[in-house]
């Protein structure tokens, strides 16, 4: 399965770079068994994207993981983290497909 179908997008604001690690594990998880590589949908999550606005990016090939990821990482991090957008057409980019 390709980048281009992780297409279902959630942008977040995240305060602490550790987080970020702990939403990477969440959007793994909940993105393991739809095929393709689970750490896609971590792409471009690395420290270095992160520090230039503190907003991060993760990919699903469905909306249910999507919202999988939106309810798992609301009840763990709870006031850690904070949804700004979601996208049904965000296909994951190229490349890197883990963080730094």
């Amino acid at each position: 399965m390709s980048h281009a179908n992780f297409q279902y997008s959630v942008t977040c604001q995240v305060p602490d770079l550790i987080v970020v690690a702990c939403l990477r594990a969440i959007a793994f998880e909940v993105q393991k068994g739809a095929g393709g590589a689970p750490n896609i949908s971590s792409s471009g999550t690395g420290a270095k994207e992160w520090q230039e606005s503190q907003q991060v990016k993760f990919y699903f090939t469905e909306t249910e993981r999507r919202i999988a990821f939106i309810n798992h990482a609301a009840r763990l991090l709870q006031g850690n983290w904070t949804l700004l957008a979601m996208s049904d057409n965000d296909p994951a980019p190229q490349g890197r497909s883990s963080a730094d």
